[in-house]
């Protein structure tokens, strides 16, 4: 039985409007008299800048460049709630620069582009590189998403800074984590294990790869998106690529090479998983599998009951579809799941 709205649900709007916002600037150095202002700002201010005119790695020296970072979003795939806009995105944004502060100490800035097109995204980060120290991108819609991140950090020297995409590599370094945790309880071992991953999207394609790095078999992951189990007979999949590779016209964040980009990783998990040649849906995906990772439509009901039950023994599940999970957890541990989250 699904829970009743939660407090959390209750009291956002309220509390939204209450503060008007999550994050404020506040002071690192101090200021005791209005005479400290000339030795943070001017004349004081020209001596290290003109050191890191002299010497441009001086800038994590003398600012806060090196604690700072830009979380970057066009809001076309923010949480459940798909493309609304960058205003709309901004309190998610600022939610994650609250994280970034209190749980890391770094200092995080929503940055909501007014555009969709994946070329002026990539130059938005290159202009405002200089002012931080890492660059956070969020909330970009597939497969946009991939062509971005790969321009972006083959242009790591020119940039000087790191470029990483939370829901590809902060969603599967987390999964993974918890996932090996999850196989040492229940006594099974990564390389043996077989995997359904529900959902191709950025975040799953990217699970699958370091589930790979990690030990897992290529053969022994099977995917599955909203058109049905990934393996080498789908030529939609195929198709797309091609298409879209002929593209140039560069429609609204669907240029030819943005979508090149993402169904080739998609092709690639069509030929290296699914080693049984498995066809169907999540259902079939499922039967027999050890792990469970859900990464799809929020549910619930994405993932049934007797879908669980038809797991191996000891099996994990991981419903991580957000807002709502594709299945209850306690639904999960219902249909015999061993482990749930």
């Amino acid at each position: 039985m699904a829970p009743n709205k939660s407090e959390p649900e209750e009291l956002a709007l309220e509390r939204h409007a209450q503060y008007r916002g999550k994050i404020e600037i506040g002071l690192k150095a101090p200021v005791q008299s209005y005479d400290d202002f000339a030795v943070w700002y001017t004349p004081g201010v020209a001596v290290p800048s003109r050191a890191i005119k002299n010497s441009r790695e001086r800038v994590f020296e003398y600012t806060n460049k090196g604690n700072s970072v830009a979380i970057v979003t066009d809001g076309t795939r923010v949480l459940g709630l798909g493309n609304v806009g960058p205003e709309a995105a901004l309190p998610v944004m600022e939610g994650k620069a609250m994280l970034f502060k209190y749980l890391g100490g770094v200092d995080a800035f929503p940055l909501c582009l007014a555009t969709t097109d994946a070329e002026e995204i990539i130059n938005a980060v290159k202009w405002l590189s200089p002012g931080f120290g890492g660059v956070n991108l969020e909330d970009i819609e597939s497969p946009k998403c991939y062509y971005i991140l790969e321009r972006l950090q083959a242009e790591l020297p020119e940039l000087g800074v790191p470029v990483w995409h939370d829901d590809q590599q902060g969603t599967a370094l987390v999964i993974l984590a918890g996932l090996l945790n999850a196989l040492k309880v229940v006594g099974k071992r990564l390389s043996e294990v077989t995997v359904a991953l529900v959902g191709a999207g950025a975040a799953n394609i990217c699970v699958a790869k370091y589930l790979r790095v990690a030990g897992a078999k290529w053969g022994n992951l099977v995917v599955v998106d909203s058109r049905g189990i990934l393996n080498r007979e789908r030529e939609d999949v195929r198709g797309r690529g091609e298409e879209r590779a002929g593209e140039r016209a560069g429609k609204s964040g669907e240029s030819g090479e943005s979508g090149e980009s993402g169904d080739k990783s998609k092709w690639e998990i069509c030929e290296k998983t699914n080693k049984e040649g498995r066809s169907g849906g999540i259902k079939e995906a499922m039967r027999g599998a050890d792990v469970c990772v859900a990464l799809s439509t929020p549910g619930p009901g994405v993932i049934k009951k007797e879908w669980v039950a038809g797991m191996a023994d000891d099996a994990v599940v991981f419903a991580c579809a957000n807002p709502v999970p594709e299945i209850w957890p306690g639904e999960a541990k219902e249909a015999g799941a061993r482990i749930v989250a």
